[in-house]
């Protein structure tokens, strides 16, 4: 299958930082919520898909420091 596969962990944290759950990405992506399960788990997503996710994060600010309690990164 052709596609893209995204990182799964840094799509959790962009949902963490807006306090989206799947279904809320889903319906402001308008993609299903198995595709964003999809995407959560690793499997290959269509690149105007992974566009409508990136469009849809975008459109939701982050909550004011959030990041100060995620766990940074791991080190590449």
């Amino acid at each position: 299958m052709s596609g893209l596969q995204l990182a799964p962990h840094r799509l959790h944290i962009e949902m963490a930082r807006r306090g989206l759950r799947g279904s809320d990405l889903a319906r402001i992506a308008k993609v299903s919520p198995a595709t964003v399960s999809h995407a959560l788990n690793g499997r290959r997503i269509a690149t105007s898909t992974l566009h409508k996710l990136a469009i849809a994060l975008s459109q939701v600010p982050a909550i004011a420091a959030i990041d100060d309690l995620l766990d940074p990164p791991a080190a590449a």
